[in-house]
């Protein structure tokens, strides 16, 4: 397997800029192979997308997808979109590269769990990333199993929109937030938002990388 920094990745906002972002990371690759891209399994696409970029050694972060986006370029039901996270999860972890499984949903998870037994891949040849403060009881529970986990941190002046738009695409996404009363306790006593990282941090777990809107942590001990 190939190194653990994870360096940045090319988000794909939506559709419309999919095939704008893979370009760009196929021509920054060429410089520089630490850049990677993220993948939404709720395009019929990403498949194309993932055997070209894995041709490119590229690591991939894979995700659903929160954009509302129209029944001719993404598919409509969840059992759908389910099913191409697992397809393209087993794709992923298969290929020898090191990749980001992105994910909340414990259905997803378990799948990737017993893909990567049943394949035989070592636990630290992949890693799940998670919401900062969403599904920390899950986020503890894997890293108690040995699974690595990476917390994913918005950070810097534009935290909060960035926050409520993300709310506003899946409003579910409430339902898997800490305890209101938690919540409070924490705004009482924290800074309302993480501060960037200063540099990387190495931990026992991995490297934490800073980036201009959002820092990728490890989850070591919680």
């Amino acid at each position: 397997m190939q190194g653990r920094v994870q360096g940045i990745r090319g988000g794909c906002l939506g559709s419309l800029y999919t095939q704008r972002t893979i370009d760009l990371v196929k021509r920054v690759r060429t410089r520089n192979p630490a850049i990677g891209t993220v993948i939404q399994s709720y395009l019929y696409r990403s498949e194309t997308d993932v055997a070209d970029l894995l041709a490119y050694g590229c690591r991939i972060r894979l995700c659903k997808g929160a954009y509302k986006e129209s029944q001719e370029v993404a598919f409509p039901r969840k059992a759908d979109v389910d099913a191409n996270f697992i397809r393209l999860m087993q794709f992923l972890l298969s290929s020898g590269f090191y990749h980001g499984i992105a994910t909340h949903d414990p259905r997803m998870i378990a799948a990737t769990i017993r893909h990567a037994a049943a394949k035989q891949i070592s636990k630290d040849d992949f890693e799940f990333q998670m919401l900062y403060g969403v599904r920390t009881d899950l986020q503890r529970r894997l890293v108690k199993d040995g699974y690595r986990v990476r917390i994913y941190i918005p950070f810097g002046r534009d935290w909060f929109p960035y926050f409520m738009r993300r709310l506003a695409e899946r409003p579910a996404n409430l339902g898997f937030l800490v305890p209101a009363n938690t919540l409070s306790a924490q705004c009482r006593t924290r800074r309302p938002a993480p501060p960037p990282l200063a540099s990387s941090s190495i931990t026992k777990a991995g490297v934490g990388i800073p980036c201009c809107a959002c820092s990728l942590e490890w989850l070591n001990e919680v």
